[in-house]
């Protein structure tokens, strides 16, 4: 720097240079310190499942397919939105929910034979039916919607 305004430009370039890098150093450290008290999280999560698992006295085949499901991949699909999943629709009056109920959910009861005729023979029952008795679910990869031997108390469609 030969003059004032070189130095001038100096000093600031200088001092952006260290505010940029401590901005940047502290996120390293902030991300860090995340993943680090995640893992642990995870840690004390599966200890307390080997605790659980061994003070009942599990079967090791049952343990191996706790932890093979717990393991498996997360895959990052899309999961389909489910009402439940958008806040501001609660907000909406009950007429307007109705109407949304129904065409949400007649599509699929048209599918069904029984459902898909009281649709064009018994329409008002029908639209009753989605509004207050269908749910939406949505399953992840390898979660049972059906066991052998256990009661059915819903049905799916």
């Amino acid at each position: 720097p030969r003059n004032s305004i070189e130095r001038i430009y100096n000093i600031g370039a200088i001092i952006f240079g260290l505010l940029m890098f401590s901005s940047f150093l502290s996120t390293m450290t902030s991300s860090m310190t995340h993943l680090t008290k995640r893992n642990y999280q995870k840690r004390q999560q599966r200890e307390l499942l080997v605790g659980f698992m061994s003070d009942r006295s599990l079967t090791l085949r049952l343990k191996k397919d706790v932890f093979n499901f717990l393991a498996r991949p997360k895959t990052k699909t899309k999961r389909i939105l489910l009402e439940k999943d958008v806040e501001v629709l609660r907000t909406l009056p009950e007429g307007l929910m109705e109407k949304l109920h129904i065409e949400v959910h007649s599509g699929v009861l048209e599918q069904h034979g029984l459902f898909g005729h009281l649709l064009f023979q018994e329409p008002t029952m029908i639209h009753k039916l989605c509004h207050h008795a269908m749910l939406e679910r949505a399953l992840w990869t390898g979660e049972e919607l059906f066991r052998f031997g256990a009661q059915c108390s819903y049905m799916y469609f």
